[in-house]
């Protein structure tokens, strides 16, 4: 059964049950017009296995406009070596399906899978790094109101040891407390 999906340009495309993808993405970004440049197309040559020459078009334009930059708020989590939230977008779109599982190997705060669930994907990922299901998992399944209260209820936030006497300088005591606290309390 064929499916119908949206192009960059706004234009749907059938797309055929193995392709999965837009007939041409090619076509499309090589016409691609929405903002009054043309797209301009180099050629990238990169060399093969077999010592063979493989030209490769590279396209220059605007495509990721500051609409298409506004990301949804759950994507407002620092961390180190992430990317914009479009750009797993972009593919997942063009590559999957609703219902279609999306699986990332590297999860890092969870651009993808985040992505994947919004547009109605089943997220499937690991990483060897713990923090980031913990940054993931709330997103994905927010806490209820009496969830979180009870959560807070359990967590004791005073610190029973000296505090360090280097941060003193840049915390009050009672905020350090708190810091040293729910340090000991994560970790």
């Amino acid at each position: 059964m064929p499916a119908i999906q949206t192009s960059l340009m706004g234009r749907e495309t059938e797309v055929g049950w193995r392709t999965r993808r837009p007939a041409s993405l090619e076509e499309e970004l090589r016409d691609f017009q929405a903002f009054g440049t043309a797209t301009t197309v180099l050629e990238t040559v990169v060399t093969g296995a077999d010592e063979e020459r493989i030209v490769v078009p590279t396209f220059v334009n605007e495509f990721w406009t500051s609409k298409q930059r506004a990301a949804n708020s759950l994507h407002e989590i620092s961390y180190r070596a992430c990317f914009k939230p479009q750009l797993p977008r972009f593919f997942i779109e063009r590559l999957t399906h609703p219902g279609d599982h999306v699986y990332d190997p590297f999860m890092g705060r969870g651009t993808t899978l985040l992505e994947a669930a919004l547009l109605g994907r089943i997220p499937l990922g690991c990483d060897v790094n713990p923090l980031s299901a913990m940054l993931l998992q709330p997103r994905l399944s927010p806490p209820t109101r009496p969830q979180l209260a009870a959560r807070l209820s359990e967590l004791n936030l005073t610190f029973p040891t000296a505090l360090p006497a280097e941060l003193l300088v840049f915390y009050h005591p009672e905020t350090l407390a708190q810091i040293c606290g729910l340090r000991d309390y994560l970790l």
